[in-house]
């Protein structure tokens, strides 16, 4: 298992816990191991780990997050390995992961950097119009119709896609700060921020 976390990582995802947020390295894993979710929280001191785990219910929402933060590196993986998506569908894709990664590290910052959630609202624009582009073929045109709406991105896909998690995403979406925010002196509060990250994750 040790072995297993000095391979480099696939993907750092990050957890806000005692006030402050963690990067959560997923590994890359050949052959099969057994990895403990707490492991994946390299940075954190042993003492905050201890507390973690101690608590029921805060373990509990941190092992789920972690499954999604491996859900989505091996996700990110698999469609980049087996090139299901069409080429102009991949690049976005491409696009979409490198922004989150960014706001991820973003927000791993000593300060974490509030404007983070403006790059966490690209990406998740970014991800909805690779499903479109995939599923429908939208030329530029189009998409620029749907512009930065990201309700309209989302209940795009529930038609494209006839799958109903687009229309909890179309619900959620209002978490982020409307695009012209970004011009303004506008901080969040860090749990803003994680609330952003975990749907931005969720969406990709």
């Amino acid at each position: 298992p040790e072995a297993a976390h000095q391979m480099g990582a696939a993907y750092t995802g990050i957890f806000f816990y005692d006030t402050a947020f963690w990067p959560v390295s997923v590994p890359f894993i050949y052959g099969q191991v057994s990895l403990i979710p707490v492991e994946c929280l390299e940075s954190m001191p042993v003492e905050i780990k201890i507390m973690l785990e101690n608590n029921q219910q805060d373990f509990l929402t941190y092992e789920a997050h972690w499954f999604d933060c491996i859900d989505y590196s091996y996700g990110q993986i698999d469609i980049e390995e087996t090139s299901i998506l069409k080429p102009r569908a991949s690049e976005f894709l491409k696009a979409a992961h490198l922004t989150f990664v960014g706001a991820n590290s973003q927000l791993l910052d000593k300060q974490p950097n509030s404007q983070a959630i403006q790059n966490m609202r690209m990406a998740s624009e970014t991800f909805l119009k690779t499903v479109l582009i995939q599923e429908l073929d939208l030329t530029e045109k189009k998409l620029k119709g749907i512009s930065h709406n990201l309700e309209a991105a989302a209940n795009a896909c529930v038609t494209a896609t006839n799958d109903d998690i687009y229309k909890k995403i179309s619900a959620r979406v209002s978490l982020y700060p409307s695009v012209s925010s970004r011009y303004e002196n506008t901080s969040y509060s860090n749990i803003e921020l994680w609330q952003a990250a975990m749907l931005t994750q969720f969406i990709g």
